[in-house]
């Protein structure tokens, strides 16, 4: 899926549909998440991840959302420098997802 650091909205959707083993963890703020998500996913605020990144597995595929990529590429960064390698960032973000017409919670 993608090229192993960044997916598009296309492979995240598609890994879903076919039932693969991927966890979504947005990192915007709770008031964020709370507006807007894709289903199934599970925030992990950015500004709390310090104390909270041991919850990651470091099994199976996790992808990384913000708004726009910018903070999820952070996440992904802080995580693959402690040695996850099963950790990528959408491409784009959650504004990637919503422009390519794909469905949210909230």
């Amino acid at each position: 899926m993608g090229d192993g650091y960044n997916v598009s909205a296309d492979e995240l959707r598609s890994a879903l549909e076919k039932g693969e083993d991927v966890s979504i963890v947005d990192v915007r703020e709770e008031w964020e998440f709370s507006r807007y998500r894709i289903r199934n996913s599970r925030c992990v605020p950015l500004s709390a991840f310090a104390s909270s990144f041991r919850s990651i597995p470091k099994e199976g595929k996790v992808i990384f959302v913000c708004e726009v990529g910018g903070r999820s590429e952070q996440a992904v960064q802080f995580l693959r420098n402690r040695g996850w390698r099963n950790v990528s960032n959408l491409e784009g973000g959650i504004s990637s997802w919503m422009q390519a017409g794909f469905e949210l919670d909230g």
